[in-house]
């Protein structure tokens, strides 16, 4: 078991970690890290693929719509793997880092 870490605050921690409960998590990969940090600070932790292109991809121009699907898929099952309450959906071109629903 993990052990909690005082004073240490909720959300993605550089390089590939994300903290949640006093307790840090490892193994997310760079760019769904990179994914995960843009929602968990974006408004609402929802931002249009278009908003995403550069903190995710660092592109100027937006990837296509598919090529956003792996680092969502990889983060949601790091977060399931770790027993995380979150989920990332997508809806109208658009992600949303959400509370997993029970």
């Amino acid at each position: 078991m993990i052990e909690p870490i005082a004073n240490l605050s909720d959300g993605p921690l550089p390089p590939n970690a994300f903290a949640w409960a006093g307790r840090m998590h490892e193994g997310l990969r760079p760019q769904s890290w990179r994914l995960v940090d843009a929602l968990w600070n974006a408004r609402n932790r929802a931002a249009s693929l278009d908003q995403l292109a550069r903190p995710v991809f660092e592109l100027a121009d937006p990837p296509e719509r598919h090529q956003y699907a792996p680092a969502a898929s990889r983060a949601n099952a790091f977060f399931r793997i770790n027993a995380l309450p979150f989920v990332i959906r997508s809806k109208n071109y658009h992600l949303q880092l959400i509370s997993r629903p029970d």
